[in-house]
């Protein structure tokens, strides 16, 4: 989510006044109402509140400051849904779940923290508490109970002997795998259960089609059955335009944009990668031979950096010395732009800026340029 670190005067006045107490309160029938009640913060804190369990990154609602440790934040809705609540710029969120005409109270603990080779600070929320909406009671009892597991893997993790614990390791990830099949499964004829799926994991795929194909047909038509279904089966992006945007070429420190890399091009890669990435890594030498071969007939590279470490994706360029366009995404928003959920993600675009194809990469992608540049 984007990240607001330096506020103006007049912003700051518009930001707390668009998020006074309202008429809009739980009488109204579209709107909710959440009011924070937060310790461990600074006054001033900017707090904002974005969709939750979509699975994918999602730009703020709304955002408020926090005076004397509360802030209400306040909107229309659609049904029920899942929200995150957050302070910008940090790791580290709330969940809460409400419905049309509620007003609810969330209160918690926050400590912020520092973590070695994370660019943002880390806040941790305890003793959270929700009043005013069931569904966040519902929730609780809904979902998996991760304390449970937590206690199961600090168990096996005590052991010593090696064979004894590779098997109560092995144990322990079947029982994980089931403990949460269970839980969609008992949520099956509800919208709950497509939500639960998109809440509890980081990374969706074909794998999950078990998941969504024992929901009930109405679950599928659902909000988050959708929802689900698109991040199983992604629609095609092939012929479709891709948003520009503007970054900051690490090499000469120019000022670009993905409109001024595909001038004059014939064909562009757009690469989201991560120093961390294992995949990204071992993909960049093909990329780097498909840029040597093609570069010259009008093909451009564009790589994106999800590292929250600046000096950890300065290492990485240090070591790979990427010839083409390079920055890293840090605040600007670019990879929530794209809705990137998994790295490396690639796009390869028309002169345009047209996806010919995604996610192609080895020989797929070599043969892939060999056909548009025979």
């Amino acid at each position: 989510m984007k990240s607001i670190f330096h506020l103006f005067a007049l912003a700051t006045l518009l930001m707390v006044v668009a998020c006074k107490p309202s008429s809009q309160s739980a009488s109204h029938p579209e709107g909710i109402v959440l009011n924070l009640q937060i310790t461990g913060l600074p006054d001033s804190t900017l707090m904002e509140i974005c969709l939750g369990a979509t699975g994918q990154p999602e730009s703020p609602l709304q955002s408020c400051l926090l005076v004397d440790g509360k802030a209400q934040f306040s909107f229309d809705v659609e049904g029920p849904r899942m929200y995150y609540i957050s302070a910008a710029g940090t790791y580290g969120l709330m969940p809460v779940v409400m419905d049309k005409g509620q007003e609810a109270t969330l209160t918690a603990q926050a400590a912020t923290e520092s973590r070695s080779g994370s660019d943002k600070p880390f806040v941790r929320y305890t003793d959270q508490q929700v009043s005013g909406t069931s569904l966040q009671e519902e929730f609780i009892r809904r979902r998996v109970d991760r304390d449970a597991l937590d206690k199961d893997f600090q168990a096996f993790q005590q052991l010593t002997d090696k064979e004894e614990k590779a098997k109560a390791e092995k144990a322990f990830f079947a029982k994980v795998d089931s403990t949460f099949k269970a839980t969609f499964r008992a949520s099956a004829d509800s919208w709950w259960g497509p939500m639960l799926v998109l809440h509890s994991y980081s990374y969706i795929s074909e794998q999950n089609a078990e998941e969504y194909n024992y929901f009930t047909d109405e679950v599928k038509e659902s909000y988050y059955g959708r929802l689900l279904h698109d991040k199983i089966w992604p629609p095609s992006m092939e012929g479709k335009q891709v948003p520009d945007f503007r970054f900051t070429n690490h090499a000469d420190g120019r000022q670009m944009s993905l409109k001024v890399a595909l001038a004059g091009k014939k064909y562009l890669l757009l690469d989201f990668w991560a120093s961390w990435c294992k995949p990204c890594r071992k993909e960049i030498p093909n990329i780097l031979n498909l840029y040597k071969k093609y570069h010259g007939k009008g093909f451009e590279v564009v790589s994106i950096s999800a590292d929250s470490s600046e000096a950890a994706w300065k290492k990485a360029l240090d070591e790979e010395q990427l010839p083409w366009y390079n920055d890293r995404d840090g605040n600007q928003g670019i990879c929530t732009l794209y809705k990137v959920q998994y790295y490396p993600t690639l796009y390869l675009l028309d002169a345009s800026g047209r996806v010919v194809a995604k996610d192609l990469r080895g020989e797929e992608l070599a043969a892939k340029l060999a056909e548009l540049f025979q």
